[in-house]
């Protein structure tokens, strides 16, 4: 096959259609990946979110009837480190989320 008839190939109406075609379908779907992306990811972290605000709760709970000494013995929070479960309840508060009553017992609650 000749250079000329390739390119005369390019030109032709089947060969720009099938371009547009391709174009279309990769936009569209990267889109729609995108959006079931942004949805699982929403719906993963917000199942996350209200995992650890009943984490925090019942950690609150065993604070306040059981004092500082004993709460660890019903404490498996899931295999998360403590660090990490305080500094997601510190970032659900600075964002609004959750309350905390204050004091040396605190009493988390959703916003």
């Amino acid at each position: 096959m000749s250079s000329e008839s390739r390119f005369r190939f390019r030109r032709t109406l089947a060969f720009r259609l099938t371009l547009w075609y391709a174009g279309i379908f990769t936009l569209s779907s990267c889109v729609v990946f995108l959006l079931l992306y942004m949805l699982v990811a929403s719906s993963i972290r917000e199942r996350t979110d209200q995992e650890l605000l009943s984490e925090a709760n019942r950690f609150s709970r065993l604070l306040a009837t059981e004092g500082v000494e004993e709460p660890d013995h019903d404490l498996a929070v899931s295999e998360r480190c403590a660090d990490d479960v305080l500094e997601r309840v510190d970032e659900l508060i600075a964002g609004g989320r959750l309350r905390s009553s204050g004091g040396r017992y605190p009493t988390l609650r959703a916003a």
